[in-house]
């Protein structure tokens, strides 16, 4: 595949996993979100495809990023930031929450 087109593409897919990380983070906020569990789907798809993708730029070694127009290279990098963002914080909520729950846990049990 065309480095651009792929770069695109990738562009495309972490633009929808900081849509849904915001979206998630957000629901992390409330406590018993319902909706979270869609979300949760929606994101292992999403991050499978992701992974796919970085695998397939990965095999292709320097030349891809050689081979991207300058605009798409930076778009590229700054979607790369802003993805990276919200992963981390996605990451430091999901870990509040599994030791918030985790203390639950422990309280009921030591009753």
């Amino acid at each position: 595949m065309n480095p651009n087109v792929r770069a695109q593409n990738l562009i495309g897919l972490m633009e929808e996993l900081v849509d849904l990380l915001e979206r998630e983070n957000a629901l992390l906020e409330r406590p018993r979100a319902r909706e979270l569990g869609p979300v949760v789907e929606e994101k292992q798809a999403l991050f499978k495809l992701y992974e796919e993708q970085i695998h397939a730029i990965a095999e292709e070694g320097s030349a891809f990023g050689a081979a991207l127009e300058p605009d798409l290279r930076e778009r590229l990098r700054a979607t790369g930031e802003r993805f990276d963002d919200l992963a981390r914080i996605n990451e430091r909520k999901l870990k509040v929450m599994t030791a918030s729950s985790q203390h639950i846990v422990d309280r009921i049990a030591d009753a």
